[in-house]
């Protein structure tokens, strides 16, 4: 692997401590640290607005832990192009990633050639600048980690990939917010291992503009969203489930999501459909039959008015050694055969149009 240099501070600074220590653990050796002084920033609010208990360990400094682990250690600004540039060529640097970092400027970001890497605590570009987490609540968006090629522009560039963050019933915004940083661990060890195997695909970051710095006021707004948020995120994350569940015949999965969530039962997806469908589709016959004793509704069709009958016969067609319980279960349970699509067809006409002769007897024999 190419040597990495890691755009970090020279202060006590959790990220920067555990981004060193993730990097030597993931098998990384040509890291060279590049450490911003301590500055004070103005307007910077560091106000609590919720309760936060949690602990953890104090990080050591990153000149400490470099000095113990003989990694190369700079004291640099950020926006030294010039001494940074002496270093990359010292030491053949062509990729950089930030545990911390000043604004780096676009002539900075010039000297790696194979770019430089964020990783942001919070979906982009939806919670772009300091206060992601305020941002995440007020526009209802899910909670993680954008992992990204940075450009010139704050919080734009290229997405790598997003990692969402689970929310549970239970969640807190402090648990939250430390899910969040604990994923940043996590997506830095895959960039490596992606390194490693040579490849990492991005997508631009469609970023018109970043978001101001909210006020006390608009903070304080934004946390007492919380519990409305959580309720959004924790069923979209179940419904993920549900629909996952449906897909692989995971019926133990599939109760216990409908037991706390039965309003997810007859829910749709972007694509028209619903657990029974995906469950018929895939042809699960166990789930198909929990779900209809659920009451969910036999004549489901999607977008397009395919019905769970259509769905269903799908991968049955052409097989002479198949049951055709799936078909028969969804009948018993008032599956129209006679119900038209979009386009006027019915199953019996897409059966007969694909020429297994054994399925068009049988529905014809279901007309009858």
């Amino acid at each position: 692997m190419k040597n990495i240099a890691l755009f970090s501070y020279d202060f006590h600074h959790r990220k920067t401590h555990d981004f060193i220590l993730d990097l030597v653990g993931s098998g990384v050796r040509g890291i060279v640290v590049l450490a911003a002084g301590i500055r004070k920033l103005d307007g910077v609010d560091s106000r609590s607005y919720f309760d936060e208990s949690l602990r953890t360990c104090p990080p050591l400094l990153a000149s400490e832990l470099c000095a113990r682990l003989g990694i190369p250690f700079f004291q640099v600004e950020h926006d030294d192009y010039s001494r940074i540039d002496q270093i990359v060529q010292e030491y053949c640097i062509d990729l950089a990633i930030i545990s911390g970092a000043r604004i780096i400027k676009k002539e900075v970001i010039s000297l790696f050639p194979d770019g430089v890497i964020n990783f942001h605590p919070g979906k982009l570009p939806e919670t772009s600048g300091l206060d992601s987490l305020f941002y995440t609540l007020k526009n209802g968006v899910p909670a993680g980690v954008t992992t990204h090629f940075i450009d010139q522009r704050v919080d734009a560039g290229s997405e790598i990939y997003f990692d969402e963050v689970i929310v549970t019933a239970s969640s807190t915004p402090e648990t939250v917010k430390e899910n969040i940083y604990q994923m940043q661990r996590v997506a830095l060890r895959r960039v490596v291992s992606m390194l490693m195997q040579g490849c990492i695909p991005s997508r631009p970051i469609h970023r018109p503009a970043k978001n101001p710095p909210m006020t006390p006021e608009q903070k304080i707004e934004a946390v007492s969203r919380f519990a409305t948020w959580r309720a959004a995120r924790f069923t979209e994350q179940e419904y993920s489930r549900l629909m996952a569940a449906a897909e692989s015949g995971d019926l133990m999965t599939v109760e216990r999501i409908l037991d706390k969530l039965p309003q997810l039962l007859g829910r749709k997806n972007d694509s028209g459909w619903s657990p029974l469908i995906v469950a018929a589709y895939h042809g699960h016959l166990i789930v198909a039959e929990f779900l209809l004793k659920k009451g969910a509704n036999p004549n489901d069709t999607g977008l397009k008015g395919t019905t769970v009958l259509m769905y269903a016969k799908s991968r049955l067609l052409h097989s002479s050694e198949s049951s055709y319980a799936l078909l028969d279960l969804l009948i018993s349970h008032g599956a129209d055969v006679a119900r038209c699509d979009c386009f006027g067809r019915t199953v019996l006409d897409y059966v007969s149009e694909c020429g297994d002769q054994r399925m068009v007897q049988y529905f014809r024999g279901i007309l009858q």
